[in-house]
């Protein structure tokens, strides 16, 4: 029963990293496109938007953080019996 119950944290804990990694995949994703706008486009609407992406970028990055970091706390105070 010992087994199944570190096996069991050991996939929280895997599932806690992926979901990470997919908020860090997403505001990348938003910054490139944010920088691309800025590269690419003079006006100044496009400009704000821009902005506007680049925010919403980091408050994704930080929501993340934020997330895996209150799901290890649970995952490890977990107990699975």
């Amino acid at each position: 029963m010992n087994e199944t119950i570190k096996l069991n944290k050991l996939e929280a804990y895997l599932s806690n990293e992926r979901t990470l990694l997919s908020y860090i995949r997403t505001a990348a994703s938003a910054a490139v496109l944010a920088v691309a706008m800025f590269k690419f486009f003079e006006s100044k609407i496009i400009i704000y938007v821009g902005f506007g992406i680049l925010v919403i970028s980091l408050l994704v990055f930080i929501l993340g953080l934020y997330r895996y970091f209150q799901q290890r706390k649970r995952i490890t105070h977990m107990d699975l019996n």
